[in-house]
C-alpha cells in the first residue's frame, strides 16, 4: 500500500505533526518562563534535568509495559497527562497571578514520566502501520511534517511570549495535545505486538531489553554514537537561549526566529534522506555527518551574528535529523516487534542518560565560565564521536547483513 493511502499512517503523521508544533512552542516558552522567575541558566538546567530524570526513571518499565498492553491505550493516557499538566501553568496564573520555580520543577517532573510511557509505546507501533522496508521512507515523511512543524514553533512562541506572556503561550501545547489524542481515537490497526510475550518478573523483562541492545554490535554502536552526540546536544540547548537572551541580549521574536533554523535544517534534510542514501554508500554517510556536526558548537560560541548563528542551527537540525531516520529506520527493521518495546526504552535509557549529565552541567559552567566553555566542550565531545566511528562496525555493509540474518534467524528459533 502506497504511504499516503494508509489512512493509519496519515492519522499517526498528522497527530505527530500537531504535537510537536506545541511541544517546539513549550520548548521555546518554558526555559523563558524559567529565566523570566530566576534569570539563572543553572536553575533552568536544573529543570529539565528533573524531566530526564524522571524519564529515565520509567522508560524501562515502559518498554515492559509496551510490549505487555495495548500500546495505543498506553499513548492516549500519556497524551492526557501531559495535556493537564503543561495547561496547569497558565491556569495557576490565570487564577493566582504568580507561579513558581517548584511548580515548573514538578511539570517537568510529570513531563518526563508521560514522555516515557508515550515514546516506548510510539517507537514500536510504526513497523505495526508500514511495510518493513516502507520504514525509511516512512520515517522520512514522519520526520518532515514534524520538522516543518517545528519552524512554526520557536517563532510563533517568541511572537506570543511578547505578547501574551511565556506562562498564557503553554496554552497552544495543550490544545495540541488534544489534537493527537484524537487523531490516535481514528487509528484502527492494532498497535500491540503480534505475540505479547509471556509476563514475567519486572526486573527480568528490563533486562532483557538491555542485554538485546548489547548483544548485537550494530544495534550496541549505534547506541553509543547517539549517546555521546547527546551529551553535545543536550548541553548546547540547556545554554542556547541563555547566550541568546543574557549574553547577546537578543528579543524574543529574534530568538525565536533563530531557532527555527533547526528545523529549516530539518526539513530540508529530511526531503533529501533518500536521495542521498541511495548516493552514498553508510560509511561515507556517517563520516561525513559526524564530521559536519564538529563545525556548529564553534559557530554559535564564537559568533554574536543572528544570521551566522541561525546558519549553524540549519547544519545542526539537517545532520541530526538524516542521522536520526536512519538509525531509527535500522533499529526498526532489525528488532523483531515483540521485543521493540523493551529494546527501545534500553535504547532511550542508554542514549538520554546523557542528557542530564550534559544539561547540569552546562548550566554550571555557562554561569562560570560562559557559554563558550559549553560549545567548545561539545564541538571535542563530537571530534570524539568521529575518532569512535573510525573503526565502528557500523560502516561495515557486510558485517551489517550478516547479523541481520543472525538476529532473523535467532528469532525464529525462538
Amino acid at each position: 500500500m502506497i504511504l499516503k493511502q494508509n489512512r493509519d499512517f496519515m492519522w499517526l503523521m498528522s497527530g505527530q505533526t500537531v504535537s510537536t508544533l506545541g511541544s517546539a512552542v513549550s520548548g521555546f516558552a518554558v526555559p523563558w518562563l524559567v529565566l523570566e522567575i530566576t534569570g539563572s541558566a543553572l536553575q533552568m538546567g536544573f529543570v529539565f534535568t528533573c524531566g530526564f530524570l524522571s524519564y529515565l526513571f520509567f522508560i524501562l518499565p515502559a518498554g515492559v509495559w509496551a510490549d505487555r498492553h495495548d500500546r495505543k491505550k498506553i499513548m492516549l493516557g500519556a497524551n492526557i497527562g501531559k495535556m493537564l499538566l503543561i495547561l496547569s501553568l497558565p491556569l495557576t496564573q490565570l487564577v493566582t497571578g504568580e507561579l513558581h520555580i517548584w511548580h515548573l520543577y514538578l511539570v517537568r517532573s510529570g513531563m518526563g514520566v508521560c514522555d516515557a510511557l508515550f515514546d516506548a509505546s510510539y517507537g514500536a507501533c510504526l513497523p505495526r502501520i508500514v511495510e518493513r522496508e516502507q520504514l525509511k521512507k516512512a520515517n522520512s515523511i514522519m520526520q518532515m511534517g514534524i520538522s516543518a512543524s517545528s519552524i512554526a514553533g520557536p517563532a510563533i512562541a517568541g511572537v506570543l511570549v511578547t505578547q501574551i506572556g511565556a506562562a498564557n503561550t503553554l496554552l497552544v501545547d495543550g490544545m495540541s495535545y488534544i489534537f493527537s489524542i484524537t487523531t490516535l481515537l481514528f487509528i484502527k490497526q492494532t498497535l500491540s505486538s503480534t505475540s505479547a510475550p509471556a509476563k514475567k518478573h519486572m526486573g527480568k523483562e528490563m533486562i532483557e531489553g538491555l542485554a538485546y541492545i548489547w548483544k548485537y554490535p550494530t544495534i550496541r554502536t549505534l547506541s553509543i554514537l547517539t549517546f555521546v552526540s547527546n551529551i553535545a546536544n543536550a548541553a548546547m540547548s540547556v545554554v542556547f537561549l541563555y547566550r541568546l537572551q543574557q549574553e547577546l541580549h537578543l528579543s524574543s521574536d529574534l530568538s525565536g526566529l533563530i531557532m527555527t533554523g533547526f528545523s529549516i535544517g530539518a526539513i530540508v534534510a529530511s526531503f533529501f534522506s533518500t536521495f542521498l542514501s541511495s548516493r552514498f554508500t553508510m560509511k561515507v554517510m556517517i563520516y561525513l555527518l559526524l564530521s559536519i556536526q564538529i563545525i556548529p558548537p564553534l559557530i554559535i560560541g564564537l559568533s554574536s551574528q543572528p544570521f551566522l548563528l541561525m546558519a549553524a542551527m540549519i547544519v545542526m537540525g539537517g545532520t541530526g535529523v538524516i542521522w536520526n531516520i536512519y538509525s531509527v529506520s535500522l533499529r526498526q527493521s532489525l528488532i523483531p516487534n515483540e521485543m521493540l518495546g523493551r529494546a527501545g526504552a534500553s535504547i532511550r535509557l542508554t542514549v538520554w542518560a546523557s542528557a542530564p549529565l550534559g544539561q547540569s552541567s552546562a548550566g554550571a559552567l555557562a554561569e562560570v565560565f560562559g557559554s563558550i566553555a559549553v560549545y567548545v566542550l561539545a564541538s571535542g565531545l563530537r571530534i570524539g564521536n568521529l575518532l569512535l566511528a573510525v573503526k565502528s562496525p557500523i560502516t561495515d555493509e557486510k558485517m551489517l547483513e550478516r547479523e541481520s540474518e543472525k538476529i532473523a534467524n535467532s528469532t525464529v528459533s525462538s
